[in-house]
């Protein structure tokens, strides 16, 4: 983890933020089985250009654990995502909360205009929901206030890409 001063935080990095600072947000680092990085705080803090300012949980534990994890301050973890985007005015942010909070976070995220929103999978919890903010998302994107991506990592990953090659290969017969 790249440790930068106060005084850096603001420079030359992607400021980004993690709504939903659990398992996949963040505490799968823990795991010591788990390729890494394996959360969205540690592909945040792996990467040089990016750097971690702040996350939003309604749960008080796990917003200590990832302050804890992060060293982030505790004035810069909050309970609720609309506070945190009111405050600090991230680049980047993930959503990596609860399925059925994403299409709200999405739309909070839409509306703050900021510029690049990590989603996780699934969009929604139906397809009738997903299919809902799709025009918000277009009209983002269209007019360049934001960027949706919504998050497939495991298609990277070794083991999925060993099973993708064997696959190819046909030596299980033809799928």
């Amino acid at each position: 983890m790249k440790i930068v001063s106060p005084a850096d935080r603001n420079k030359r990095h992607i400021r980004a933020a993690v709504l939903g600072t659990g398992r996949i947000g963040s505490s799968l680092e823990n795991d010591r089985l788990r390729e890494k990085p394996a959360s969205h705080a540690g592909a945040i803090s792996n990467n040089r250009e990016t750097l971690l300012v702040a996350g939003a949980d309604p749960d008080p534990d796990a917003r200590a654990a990832f302050a804890k994890r992060w060293k982030l301050p505790a004035t810069q973890v909050f309970e609720s995502a609309e506070t945190l985007l009111a405050t600090v005015h991230p680049d980047l942010v993930h959503i990596s909360c609860d399925t059925k909070a994403h299409i709200p976070l999405l739309l909070s995220c839409l509306e703050k205009h900021v510029p690049v929103i990590v989603l996780e999978k699934p969009i929604g919890s139906t397809l009738e929901e997903a299919r809902s903010a799709l025009p918000r998302v277009q009209a983002a994107e269209k007019n360049g206030t934001s960027r949706v991506i919504v998050n497939h990592e495991r298609r990277f990953a070794a083991d999925y890409r060993q099973l993708r090659e064997i696959i190819q290969s046909e030596e299980l017969g033809a799928l």
